[in-house]
């Protein structure tokens, strides 16, 4: 096929952007290294969308066919792209994810595969591995069976890296990565390196490499500045390799339609799947440039052309439900699954199926289908266990034969029993499992042949910060988000919504001081018309996952959730301030002293009192009023006031109190002597000398 016969023109949805793309952006780049041709200069190489021309031989594809691939000038409403370096989406992506894959995974393949010639066994040295080539290289490799050494920049990327399954993860921005490998390959080195460092980093990874090894050079800096480099190592019969995607296309465009029919048969049989990326409307394109030079990103950045939005900012609409379909809740009939069915109705809708294992059996779940009566609305109260899979299916049987047909499904129900997990049983986890995983899979089951408008699972933020004392919610919770990716896998719609706290309605309302718990974890409960505003759009954007919170006080939620140190949390972390507070902000390390100061009988008295004030402030109580002997658990204390009280004796003393020992039955008294002991044992260790 010649000329513009073999090509067909795109309606772009999303593209991707490259460091090579800032690099033509800021004239970094001369003609030679973009090939001497217009074409070498064009920003994007990716992008998928909708057909809307085809060239006179083109016909394998047809207007309206959405598809992906690698084309030429693509930011923008429109591109040209060869026919033979597209194809038909897959019904399992995105148009965004799509993007992600395409350039990156050509050059990977090209690098390890067609330069390199990887095979089973060797060791491969991964440069920037968190980047988007990075990515798209560790899949290779680890498909071809090849053992992968990875570096990243900081500490969040290399955490990502290892949640992969990459074993050696080291630090890009230290020389000392050289001696690591030599140590972890007991000084033979890895056989292919793919490069992306510059300068000495580049010398230090030629140095690393074993006889006969490959040395894949993707960086563009070294070369456009002609640095040198020593012929000493190629001694050992060494490879240099430049690999540049942009120049193949043009030069070797037949090496390039190989490359690229490989790549997408890899991504059609899923042994190539979509990268991290983050999404920015082409109105904030200079948004996304930017944030690309600061090279803090994970995977890829992708530029959404998709609307009006993609030109210019508009504001948001509220989502509108139609009146002749049939909306069901289940968990809808109390706290917010019933602010969520109030809100549907407020959106439009007619016609809601309110699930729930005891009915409408409290007086605000009677006052609420009450009104949405008076308002027009059809209700039906389905007195069902979710988990029973053929009650479910006898309701779904009723309401199709009743009712109009069924759009949407919110799945609200939830269970908490929270508790360490050495006291969790089978069925302390079951019940809690039950009405998320079994409940959601009976729902998916029963209705994955229903033409729905939205599928949306009510997840929660401790499936993403594990928060201590829920593990049983935590596993629930994460199975919905898993859910969620099998149904989009399968083209069937699918939202999990982790949700933070949410005010005034369910727990948070049934349990007195709760909010007064949060405010001092560093947590701000979110209204519920806000939140249910949030879903509104995130129903509206076809999102996957979304965890939705509003702003807290980052600082103190560092300071008592562990989870909030994990590598993923690290730009949060460095952006929030310090809290300093200890037991009520009052003495820090002040109490310490006065305890390994005072004698053996006033230490137990010193502490025993600071330590109930703190307890009284947490519990709400008078200090005089507590009992010393008697089991904190039995005085109320929950796993939330657990991790408060626990995080501040950390603070203060430098104590940490394991949770399981409040669990466990422990007294005031005896956690002061606990306390204490653990003092005296570190004052012993360390030789500390108090004044």
């Amino acid at each position: 096929m010649d000329g513009a016969s073999a090509y067909v023109e795109i309606e772009v949805d999303a593209t991707a952007l490259n460091f090579k793309d800032v690099a033509k952006a800021m004239g970094l780049l001369d003609d030679e290294s973009l090939g001497g041709t217009a074409s070498g200069r064009s920003l994007g190489l990716e992008c998928s969308g909708k057909v809307t021309a085809l060239g006179k031989e083109v016909t394998n594809l047809q207007k309206g066919d959405e598809v992906y691939g690698f084309a030429k000038h693509v930011l923008g409403t429109h591109a040209i792209a060869d026919v033979r370096l597209i194809d038909r989406l897959p019904a399992s992506l995105k148009h965004e994810e799509a993007t992600t894959l395409i350039t990156v995974a050509m050059t990977a393949h090209y690098a390890l595969n067609y330069l390199a010639r990887i095979t089973t066994g060797e060791r491969v040295l991964i440069h920037a591995a968190a980047g988007g080539v990075g990515l798209a290289a560790i899949q290779l490799a680890q498909n071809a069976g090849a053992e992968v050494i990875a570096t990243a920049g900081n500490t969040e990327k290399r955490g990502i890296l290892r949640a992969l399954g990459v074993a050696h993860v080291l630090d890009s921005r230290s020389v000392a990565f050289a001696d690591e490998i030599m140590e972890l390959t007991d000084g033979r080195g890895v056989d292919v390196v793919l490069n992306s460092l510059s300068g000495e980093m580049q010398t230090m990874s030629l140095g690393v490499l074993a006889s006969f090894g490959r040395f894949v050079e993707i960086g563009k800096r070294d070369i456009q500045q002609n640095k040198k480099l020593g012929l000493r190592p190629f001694q050992n019969n060494l490879s240099f390799f430049a690999a540049d995607l942009d120049r193949l296309c043009i030069e070797k465009p037949e090496i390039a339609e190989a490359v690229c029919s490989e790549v997408m048969e890899m991504i059609r049989n899923k042994t190539l799947f979509p990268l991290p990326h983050r999404v920015f409307p082409a109105s904030r394109i200079v948004d996304a440039f930017r944030y690309m030079t600061k090279a803090k990103h994970i995977g890829k950045i992708v530029v959404s052309m998709k609307g009006a939005d993609a030109l210019a900012p508009k504001p948001e609409h509220p989502l509108k439900l139609t009146s002749d379909a049939t909306y069901l809740v289940t968990g809808g009939l109390s706290g917010f699954g019933l602010a969520t069915a109030q809100w549907f109705a407020e959106r439009g809708a007619r016609h809601l199926v309110l699930i729930g294992r005891s009915g409408a059996s409290t007086e605000e779940a009677r006052t609420a289908v009450a009104a949405l009566t008076d308002n027009g609305v059809e209700v039906v109260i389905a007195t069902v266990d979710v988990t029973d899979e053929n009650a479910v299916r006898t309701m779904f049987e009723d309401v199709g034969k009743s009712m109009p047909p069924l759009r949407g499904i919110v799945h609200c129900a939830m269970m908490l029993d929270d508790s360490v997990v050495s006291n969790l049983n089978a069925e302390r986890m079951q019940r809690v499992l039950a009405p998320k995983v079994v409940g959601a899979w009976n729902l998916h089951t029963i209705t994955r042949e229903m033409d729905l408008d939205f599928f949306v699972m009510y997840s929660s933020f401790a499936s993403l910060i594990g928060n201590p004392g829920q593990g049983n919610y935590a596993a629930a919770n994460t199975f919905l988000d898993e859910l969620c990716q099998y149904r989009r896998a399968l083209g069937l719609p699918a939202l999990t919504v982790n949700w933070g706290a949410i005010a005034d309605v369910g727990v948070v309302a049934r349990s007195g001081d709760l909010q007064g718990h949060f405010k001092r974890l560093g947590i701000i409960p979110l209204p519920p018309k806000k939140g249910l505003a949030i879903l509104g759009q995130l129903i509206r954007r076809d999102l996957v996952q979304s965890a939705v919170s509003p702003p807290a006080d980052v600082g103190r939620w560092i300071q008592f959730f562990p989870a909030g140190r994990a590598p993923r949390f690290t730009l949060i972390a460095e952006a929030a301030p310090s809290s300093g507070d200890g037991l009520g902000g009052r003495e820090g390390d002040n109490i310490r002293n006065r305890i390994l100061n005072a004698d053996d009988e006033q230490r137990y008295e010193v502490l025993e009192d600071h330590l109930r004030q703190a307890l009284a402030a947490v519990l709400g109580a008078s200090p005089d009023k507590l009992d010393a002997e008697q089991p904190l658990i039995e005085m109320g204390i929950d796993s939330l006031m657990t991790i408060e009280i626990a995080t501040l004796i950390q603070t203060d003393l430098g104590i940490e109190v394991p949770p399981i020992k409040f669990m466990e039955g422990i007294s005031l008294a005896g956690l002061s002597m606990y306390i204490i002991d653990e003092l005296l044992e570190a004052q012993l260790a360390t030789g500390e000398v108090t004044v």
